[in-house]
């Protein structure tokens, strides 16, 4: 036998063996789109059976792909793009020597462009041209973390401590805890103060804005004083809320857990026209405290509490488990020009129940009402607001002073805490550049703080005087 009748016959052989293999091989072929149904050219599309891939396919300029040579079976589809997030079609089934049709539609994924930050400088500038470490959380970060308060979205950051007194109640610290108020932490809303106008405390709970209105957080480890005053050795953390402009539309959340929290969250805005914008937020929450243990030995040693002496010694009377509050804000924008705005905001929040901490024992806390006004503006770098905050302790008393006959607010009853503080800001800042690498800015503000707190009110405060703040030269 020649020598090319013997290849002749192998081939044959060869192609005999190959064809009903072939014949039983399957494939997928479909389309890659965008959210707007737009085809995606240059996805990368995996077929994959457990953790094995089988095939790997490029969209053409059309968005189509085809994945060959498939063994009969069932196979998950992944598609990558740059721009473009990873998205999976499971179950996708091939039979013997049929192909199957899988279209695939990729959302956009948002890009993390440079971050713009008003802290440091208090005016917009890139985060890397900042003379300062900032960190920042974003509103993405914000919407993905189930939160009672603020407290919760900024626990992880480095150098901030977050101090626990159950569900709702959390002190924020920089730089280490500095008293039983945590306060040396300067704490901003909006640019205006977020603290208990005779107390200068932070009580989280007492922010009158929800999670779902909260645009980022910025937060300033370290001394800045050359723009926020003397009293901000510990850094600034600054809460910013979206705008009405940018962020329309309608938002309900309801949360739930363990220890019965049930929390409740509306958010709405609408611009009519581009120059006034108009925004409503607020929120509810409820929850039930863990119990203490109240000192009476508890024999079984199964018991969380055996052996451990109470944590209320000298309270006077039983805390209440059940806490909650509410609160809200509403807004107006107004703008005349691009260069310019005007924006008004009214808050108001309530802790209708919750134990608070103080310097003479825990408080029970009793409908505290907190409130704030504001109007500030801006024309190119000029910045300029008024903004009041105002406290009313409602029925608070000390759990270890309180009496039977105790009925809060009684200025002659050494148990209630009186305070019905508030305080007057305004503020006005401008700036200059001088050439490419030097800015000037300048700035006066002036803060009026009158306590009203009288009786057994934690803490006394009562400057009375105005305060003029420090220029600031960079």
């Amino acid at each position: 036998m020649s020598a090319n009748r013997m290849r002749m016959l192998l081939v044959l052989a060869f192609m005999a063996f190959a064809l009903p293999a072939a014949a039983q091989s399957g494939s997928i072929s479909g389309k890659v789109t965008d959210d707007g149904g737009r085809p995606v050219p240059g996805a990368r599309v995996h077929a994959a059976q457990g953790i094995s891939t089988s095939a790997v396919a490029v969209s053409n300029e059309n968005g189509d792909f085809r994945l060959g040579n498939l063994a009969p079976g069932t196979y998950v589809l992944t598609a990558t793009r740059i721009g473009m997030r990873l998205t999976r079609v499971e179950n996708v089934v091939v039979g013997a020597g049929a192909s199957a049709t899988a279209n695939i539609a990729m959302p956009r994924a948002p890009l993390q462009l440079e971050q713009i930050i008003t802290t440091v400088g208090r005016e917009p500038e890139k985060a890397l041209d900042a003379p300062a470490n900032v960190a920042v959380i974003t509103s993405e970060q914000v919407n993905e973390r189930a939160a009672v308060s603020v407290a919760d979205h900024v626990a992880a950051l480095p150098g901030i401590d977050v101090a626990r007194g159950g569900l709702m109640r959390a002190n924020i610290v920089a730089r280490g805890f500095n008293n039983i108020f945590s306060g040396a932490l300067m704490t901003l809303t909006d640019y205006r103060f977020a603290f208990v106008p005779s107390l200068r405390v932070n009580i989280p709970y007492l922010s009158t804005t929800t999670n779902e209105d909260i645009d980022r957080i910025e937060v300033v480890l370290g001394p800045a004083a050359a723009l926020y005053g003397p009293n901000t050795a510990s850094g600034v953390m600054a809460l910013f809320t979206k705008s009405p402009f940018a962020s329309q539309g309608t938002t309900v959340t309801i949360d739930g857990g363990n220890q019965s929290v049930l929390r409740g969250s509306l958010r709405t805005a609408w611009a009519p026209n581009q120059k006034l914008g108009f925004k409503l937020s607020y929120d509810a929450f409820k929850g039930r405290e863990w119990d203490f243990c109240d000192g009476k030995g508890f024999a079984d040693k199964d018991s969380p509490c055996y052996n451990i002496p109470a944590d209320t010694v000298g309270e006077q009377k039983p805390r209440e488990r059940d806490i909650n509050r509410q609160g809200g804000e509403v807004r107006v924008d107004f703008r005349p020009t691009p260069s310019s705005e005007i924006i008004a905001n009214y808050g108001r929040s309530q802790a209708g129940s919750a134990v608070e901490p103080t310097g003479l024992g825990p408080a029970q806390v009793k409908d505290w009402v907190y409130q704030t006004y504001q109007l500030r503006g801006r024309y190119n770098r000029l910045f300029g607001q008024v903004f009041v905050n105002t406290s009313d302790a409602g029925g608070t008393y000390l759990l270890q002073k309180v009496r039977s006959s105790t009925n809060c607010p009684d200025p002659t009853d050494d148990a209630c805490i009186i305070d019905k503080s508030y305080q007057i800001a305004a503020q006005a800042q401008h700036g200059l550049n001088f050439g490419l690498r030097q800015r000037f800015l300048y700035g006066v503000d002036y803060v009026h703080t009158i306590p009203t707190a009288r009786s057994t009110a934690p803490t006394k405060m009562t400057t009375r005087s105005p305060r003029l703040a420090d220029t600031c030269i960079r």
